[in-house]
């Protein structure tokens, strides 16, 4: 499994880029899973309280991208168990996030 961080630096735009490029369609829609731990409804929404409470603090990153690239597809289970590891390992299991999941096709289909 390979996971990327990429935390995205205050812009005038980085909201929409991340936004665009998250809920991107390379064939598939995403499937947008849920917004936690938020006021905000949809994922633009959520971003933009992000912005908000970083705003409102000493912090200097709204929002962070992490992707999680596992060479089988993840049950529902087990990408739950994925997301709330790597929430944890960040100290982050009460901040503001967005699932957004991409349905691609893997070189091997996992067998349980």
């Amino acid at each position: 499994m390979i996971i990327t961080h990429d935390p995205h630096r205050p812009g005038s735009d980085s909201r929409q880029v991340l936004h665009d490029y998250i809920l991107r369609s390379d064939g598939t829609p995403p499937v947008v899973i849920g917004v936690f731990n938020t006021i905000g409804k949809t994922p633009a929404e959520a971003m933009r309280c992000m912005e908000l409470m970083r705003d409102a603090s000493r912090a200097s990153i709204a929002f962070q991208h992490i992707t999680i690239n596992p060479r089988h597809n993840l049950s529902e289970r087990q990408r739950d168990l994925a997301v709330s590891r790597i929430l944890r390992m960040l100290g982050a299991e009460d901040h503001s996030y967005v699932l957004v999941e991409h349905h691609k096709e893997r070189a091997t289909p996992f067998l349980a």
